[in-house]
């Protein structure tokens, strides 16, 4: 039980983590993300591997992508799942309130990832969409 919400946890306190891979090659940051994976921090991996698919997409690691993308899915089903998808929607939530809609569009896509039929996030998406086409 304790396990989801340090995942969380360290999923919040780094949303910004792919940022800080700018001087390292596509191999080192696909490095980083496989020993993330095996910390299990798999909302903090399928970050850092999407930041290597955004550097080249030639090099982009599909296949531990949607491998990650599995294990949230299968972990959605238990108790530690479903919180972590409550937390992410609480703070996609709070930025939505202050503005930060890029941030928001971000959280409520990995709450789609544990649970994609889930409607509300793909409403909060769709309006975010619409408010960022109107700046």
């Amino acid at each position: 039980m304790k396990t989801p919400f340090l995942i969380l946890l360290l999923f919040l306190t780094s949303v910004s983590t792919a940022q800080t891979f700018d001087n390292l090659t596509v191999q080192q940051v696909i490095q980083e993300g496989d020993s993330l994976v095996q910390n299990k921090q798999y909302l903090q991996a399928l970050k850092v591997y999407e930041k290597a698919c955004s550097m080249d997409s030639t090099q982009c690691p599909t296949e531990k992508i949607a491998s990650v993308q599995e294990i949230l899915k299968r972990d959605s089903g238990c108790e530690g799942g479903e919180s972590i998808r409550i937390k992410i929607i609480e703070v996609a939530d709070k930025c939505f309130r202050n503005k930060e809609y890029v941030k928001a569009k971000e959280l409520y896509q990995r709450a789609l990832l544990i649970r994609p039929g889930d409607e509300y996030p793909k409403k909060q998406i769709g309006v975010i969409d619409k408010l960022l086409s109107e700046k």
